[in-house]
């Protein structure tokens, strides 16, 4: 785990009730919960569960131990953690500074059975600094009592947005969220996700269904491998994909947050004018190493291409409610890279 955009900042130095919905309008509603006083999982164990995770995940930092992180993870949280494990070793990245959560928050339904979900905010914190003003997101869940609790998604919210609000009764738990009641389903997240990230990449105007939270406007900008006077004289094209996660919503105070994943690739080319005056795409610091998919030191190329893959956490607000869909987390992180000499 590296925090959402935190760690992999200070590594570089760069830059309720909870619905798993499966792609199926039927599935997208919350199945009944009876009206009992038990649940698997308590707030108070919630927070026990997040603190032994933070104490494995900073074990598997230590030495970048991807069997030992895939005990606690799953979803894209492990596909972008374990790549950042798979690109460290192989470029040298030293290891990730061990941390603890600062301000921590859990938000759990009340849960009969299993599978189980909830949700949890912190700020990271490291030796001998300030924690950190970014909100990190983490969604637990465990699919059986065979099972471990592990992250499935860990979006960032940038120091200084806006963070989304819940409404914890008086037992402590959030409150049961059926699909039907949200102006949006969630199956149709992932497209509305997609065409979102397709516009914003093309430089084209976003879709009226989504409200312009201060997010939603920066979002692409830390997404690109090249830097912003690279980008200007180079063609570069992303194309979006669902990721093989479905979307999955805990019930907020608008409506419900929903977690959701894509993949995206990014094609990067050297026009022929400008490759003949000998301009080239130089792999100079671990940073550009990382941001390139792990490609060698010392190299340079006319075009590349990058896959990555992006967490987001978006509110949908409850149906004849005011309001868009809002972006409100999101974290990124390379998977491989590929490079054409010339």
């Amino acid at each position: 785990m590296r925090t959402g955009a935190r760690v992999m900042a200070a590594v570089l130095g760069a830059m309720s009730g909870l619905l798993p919905t499966t792609g199926t309008a039927a599935q997208a509603t919350a199945p009944s919960v009876p009206a009992v006083s038990v649940s698997v999982v308590t707030p108070a164990q919630a927070a026990s569960i997040v603190k032994a995770y933070l104490r494995a995940n900073n074990a598997a930092n230590a030495h970048f131990n991807r069997a030992l992180q895939d005990r606690h993870e799953a979803g894209s949280a492990a596909v972008i953690d374990d790549a950042y494990f798979r690109i460290a070793v192989k470029v040298g990245l030293p290891p990730v500074a061990p941390f603890q959560a600062s301000g921590l928050k859990v938000y759990v339904p009340r849960q009969p059975r299993y599978p189980a979900l909830f949700v949890a905010y912190y700020h990271a914190k490291f030796s001998g600094k300030p924690a950190a003003r970014d909100t990190s997101v983490a969604l637990f869940q465990r699919r059986s009592a065979r099972d471990t609790w592990r992250v499935i998604s860990e979006p960032t919210i940038p120091a200084g947005f806006e963070v989304p609000k819940f409404v914890v009764g008086p037992d402590g738990y959030l409150p049961t969220l059926a699909g039907t009641t949200l102006a949006y389903s969630p199956t149709r997240l992932n497209k509305l996700w997609i065409a979102a990230q397709t516009a914003d990449a093309a430089g084209k105007p976003i879709a009226a269904v989504w409200a312009r939270t201060a997010l939603l406007k920066t979002f692409g900008q830390s997404t690109s491998p090249l830097n912003a006077a690279t980008r200007r004289v180079v063609s570069e094209r992303d194309t979006f994909k669902s990721s093989p996660f479905a979307p999955v919503c805990v019930a907020s105070r608008r409506g419900a947050l929903c977690f959701v994943s894509t993949t995206f690739r990014s094609a990067v080319t050297v026009p022929p004018a400008l490759r003949a005056t000998g301009y080239r795409l130089w792999i100079l610091s671990s940073s550009d190493q990382y941001y390139s998919g792990g490609l060698p030191l010392g190299r340079n190329y006319v075009a590349l291409t990058v896959a990555s893959q992006r967490e987001a956490a978006i509110e949908v607000p409850r149906a004849g409610s005011p309001g868009g869909l809002r972006l409100l987390a999101q974290n990124f992180g390379r998977l491989s890279g590929t490079g054409t000499r010339g």
